[in-house]
């Protein structure tokens, strides 16, 4: 991303569980399978508000769920799944993302679930990465 950075373009490291990044509010935020690693994702997405200007836009991708009939995947995504509710997390997010947007004080404008299909080695890949 920093090789195409343009003059109107800021990349920060920082915690957006806590307080508002350095810099002007954001036009665009995008969370992509973050919120099923915070315990209490209502709370964050409604700080998430200090960080967007007036008419900026969240984008939330979330897992519905997750098919397969491998049962080495199956394995992994029950001890996965297990290991999040362990830590008062969700994978399967996704469901509850328009709910958790209202809630937080947001308005969602687009609810949409799109299935990707994976094939079995680029699954494996994936989850290799965890």
């Amino acid at each position: 991303a920093r090789s195409r950075e343009h003059a109107t373009t800021q990349f920060y490291l920082h915690d957006v569980t806590g307080n508002p990044p350095p810099g002007p509010p954001a036009d665009l935020m995008y969370a992509r399978y973050l919120l099923a690693h915070i315990s209490d994702p209502t709370v964050v997405v409604s700080r998430w508000l200090d960080f967007l200007s007036r008419d900026g836009r969240l984008l939330i991708e979330e897992n519905q769920s997750i098919d397969t009939d491998n049962p080495v995947f199956v394995n992994y995504l029950d001890i996965l799944t297990r290991m999040l509710v362990g830590q008062s997390n969700n994978l399967y997010l996704g469901p509850t993302v328009e709910e958790l947007v209202n809630s937080a004080g947001l308005n969602c404008l687009i609810d949409q679930v799109t299935p990707v299909r994976v094939s079995d080695r680029d699954t494996a890949t994936m989850f290799r990465m965890n």
